[in-house]
């Protein structure tokens, strides 16, 4: 069993943290938009080739997966000792099966055809006939 928590960061803070928290004994972390969904949901990046205006959102979720015997208040703490801010609250958390990560990953992307008899095939995946 795994225990996923969601912390809201600013922009500031958001990509150290992530780091951080992954240094202190998270399993994975990812950053989202807070605001995406909604009426003041913003783009990331520009047009292709384009430098992005800024690297993360103004407000920012933060997606942390950790074992379930972690406490996640701890592990918060911890990080944001490290970097020498305020910890932010958890604002959502919920347990989450383990699972075959990688299998599920990989059933995704199916063999593709792209024309007659043209298939883009994954390594992991049996050829089409």
């Amino acid at each position: 069993m795994l225990r996923e928590i969601t912390v809201l960061a600013n922009a500031d803070c958001a990509d150290a943290l992530s780091d951080t928290l992954l240094d202190v004994g998270a399993l994975s972390a990812s950053i989202e938009d807070a605001q995406a969904e909604t009426d003041d949901e913003q783009p990331l990046y520009g047009e292709p080739g384009e430098q992005p205006a800024r690297p993360v959102w103004r407000r920012n979720r933060l997606l942390v997966l950790l074992p379930a015997d972690v406490d996640p208040s701890q592990l918060i703490a911890a990080a944001a000792g490290a970097l020498g801010i305020a910890p932010p609250a958890i604002a959502a958390q919920r347990l989450v099966e383990d699972a075959d990560w990688v299998r599920l990953t990989q059933a995704q992307f199916p063999p593709t055809r792209i024309g007659e008899g043209l298939w883009i095939v994954p390594s992991w995946a049996e050829p089409p006939s």
